[in-house]
């Protein structure tokens, strides 16, 4: 209805005026200064409020004042320190909006009409459905709606792709029957988009499909299967390796194009404007909040998969769950919490954990390697954690080709959002034990960095360290990136050395600072583990809680 936050003329005015504040801080309250305002007035005529907000992202009339505002004089008061102004996130209107008025205005949202099935992309898995997942759920979509299909992403042949588009339609075929839905609403991220195009090329398959979203993948000069569709945009850096000419070139036609462009490949997948513009799409009306909730509940359900990276297949093993000391990383109990013998599905959980407690999930694999997972607390139930470990039996596993040794530690840090070292203000910053890691060299923003590798190397950065050939020298050098890790998509390694001791007698402490999360720290601690006995990974959430 007219005037409410799903009218969309007043979803834009929200956008503007927050847009328009004069030090970019609408939560210290709304200025515009008489400089914004002269020209603002000057180009009243341009601006039109009567669009969907992501035409009104991307509309001439906005584009133009925005440069124009920039170019001026005294229009806002931060851009030394943030550069030039951009226009307010819908999400990010909206929520500032609903948290600022007296009276919470909260939407009614319909009872969904079809499950969703994500398709990850390239080095992905359902990691990347998990925060999105749980917003769903906050806004009234049964877990029994939200599904995943995992594949291997280590070749990606037109063989390959039309074997996985089969697979696709036999596991939608397989959701459909439990849900008992007529259709289903298909995302594809990246890779995944390929297999969704793909899968959209045959009519029968098409036709299971209610909605399509396109997460910044393909390209097409058509609507895939004829299904209505939503392209989500980012940045365009990771096709160009730096700002494209014109980001607006991309496009689907036919679809609902929306750009978000000061969100990176990865960040599009999982942020909260892009589930602003996902639930819009798939309901017709803006969703009750974009944030993920803490349960009400004392305890919260865990449950996920523990899979061989990158082929995301079951990972043979026990699992043990500990609950842990959050300072000291030591183990509350020698009982673990939780214990599971995992089978080729990689299945475990659901299990219940306190919310807000901290945990160690313990995998030792059949061949007796092991790789141990920490996270931050847990505050609400998730259902697609995944613990992505290498085959110890695959001799090209990257776990095969990480230094083991009695007196190092060696950790992964992963984040469902790129990790930017070389963006000044806007960059993101990560300490392990008060030393920054975030560097210019393993994380700039053309690397697309979702998970980087510390371990102690040998002196030469671009060759393997071995034993026997420039075997690990117990010295730090974070001057250039480990070739082998860097070389990969989405990853990058540093030389750190961080001492170990068997047994482990301290934490290492590892502090995450999101660029855009208000100067918040997230800090995971973990035991300081021989890499010769067990494997490290530390996953930060892509939000701030």
């Amino acid at each position: 209805p007219g005037g409410t936050i799903n009218d969309r003329r007043v979803v834009n005015m929200l956008i503007m005026l927050q847009t328009l504040d004069e030090d970019g801080n609408p939560d210290n309250g709304i200025k515009i200064n008489e400089t914004t305002k002269a020209v603002v007035s000057a180009n009243a005529g341009s601006i039109n409020f009567d669009q969907e907000p992501e035409a009104f992202a991307v509309d001439g009339g906005i584009r133009t004042l925005l440069t124009t505002l920039n170019s001026t004089s005294g229009t806002f008061t931060d851009k030394a320190a943030k550069g030039d102004r951009v226009l307010r996130k819908v999400s990010d209107a909206i929520e500032h909006f609903m948290s600022a008025t007296n009276e919470r205005y909260v939407p009614s949202v319909p009872t969904p009409q079809y499950p969703i099935v994500f398709v990850h992309g390239y080095s992905g898995s359902a990691s990347q459905f998990e925060s999105q997942a749980q917003r769903f759920i906050a806004n009234g979509y049964p877990l029994n709606y939200l599904y995943a299909f995992e594949h291997d992403t280590s070749t990606s042949t037109t063989t390959v792709i039309a074997a996985q588009a089969v697979a696709l339609d036999a596991f939608i075929d397989d959701v459909l029957a439990k849900t008992g839905a007529k259709k289903v609403d298909l995302i594809g991220h990246s890779r995944g988009t390929t297999v969704s195009h793909t899968y959209l090329s045959d009519t029968a398959r098409a036709a299971k499909v209610a909605h399509y979203i396109n997460v910044d993948g393909r390209t097409a000069t058509s609507l895939p299967g004829g299904v209505p569709t939503l392209a989500i945009w980012a940045d365009g850096w990771l096709s160009s390796g730096g700002p494209p000419t014109d980001p607006y070139a991309r496009k689907i036609v036919g679809a609902t194009n929306v750009y978000i462009l000061d969100q990176a490949h990865i960040e599009a997948c999982t942020s909260a404007e892009s589930f602003w513009y996902m639930f819009k799409f798939l309901t017709g009306v803006s969703p009750r909040t974009v944030q993920i909730p803490a349960s009400e509940s004392d305890t919260v359900q865990i449950a996920g998969r523990a899979n061989y990276f990158p082929a995301n297949t079951g990972a043979l093993g026990t699992l043990y769950i500990y609950e842990i000391n959050p300072q000291t990383a030591a183990r509350l109990s020698d009982t673990p919490v939780y214990q599971k013998n995992i089978d080729t599905t990689g299945n475990w959980g659901p299990v219940g954990l306190k919310k807000g407690a901290t945990y160690e999930f313990a995998f030792h694999h059949t061949s007796g390697d092991k790789h141990y997972f920490y996270r931050e607390p847990f505050y609400t139930d998730n259902y697609f954690v995944r613990l992505n470990t290498s085959n110890p039996a695959s001799p090209t596993s990257i776990g095969n080709f990480m230094t083991k040794t009695n007196n190092h530690t060696s950790i992964l840090i992963s984040r469902d959002r790129e990790m930017w070292g070389d963006q000044g203000n806007n960059s993101d910053i990560i300490t392990v034990d008060d030393v920054n890691v975030m560097t210019n060299v393993a994380a700039p923003r053309t690397k697309h960095l979702s998970a980087l590798f510390l371990l102690d190397w040998g002196p030469d950065h671009s060759t393997l360290s071995t034993p026997a050939s420039n075997p690990p020298d117990q010295k730090t050098d974070l001057t250039t990136p480990i070739a082998f890790f860097h070389s990969l998509a989405f990853m990058s390694g540093l030389d750190l050395y961080m001492p170990a001791n068997i047994p482990w007698n301290r934490a290492i402490a590892i502090s995450m600072t999101q660029r855009g999360g208000g100067g918040k720290v997230q800090t995971i601690k973990v035991p300081n583990w021989a890499s010769s006995n067990v494997r490290i990974s530390v996953q930060f959430r892509d939000f701030v809680q």
